[in-house]
């Protein structure tokens, strides 16, 4: 796994891993399996992008449900660098800027 794919787990794992598991160990197995470079996104949803979450699996709390659209504000801010945009409730993709 590369330095920014390591970089976005642990983002996703400081704000939603209590979300989405009791187990620590369990939440950051789901993260890791569920973000992906561009080229190994089977669904090819941001091949442009820097990374792709599939938000679905994992299961991250959606963008659209308040307050959780500042947790993934939070999230981008820990990227330094990069930002998360939602192409749906189930992908997020990452992008440099």
């Amino acid at each position: 796994m590369n330095e920014i794919l390591i970089k976005i787990c642990d983002a996703l794992f400081a704000e939603f891993g209590g979300h989405i598991s009791e187990d620590p160990a369990e939440a950051r197995q789901l993260i890791e399996k569920h973000v992906h470079l561009p080229e190994d996104d089977t669904g090819g949803w941001a091949p442009g992008s820097t990374a792709v979450i599939h938000a679905e699996n994992i299961p991250l709390p959606g963008l659209y449900e308040i307050p959780n659209i500042e947790a993934w504000f939070r999230v981008s801010e820990a990227l330094d660098g990069h930002y998360c945009e939602h192409i749906n409730d189930a992908v997020v993709a990452i992008y440099p800027g």
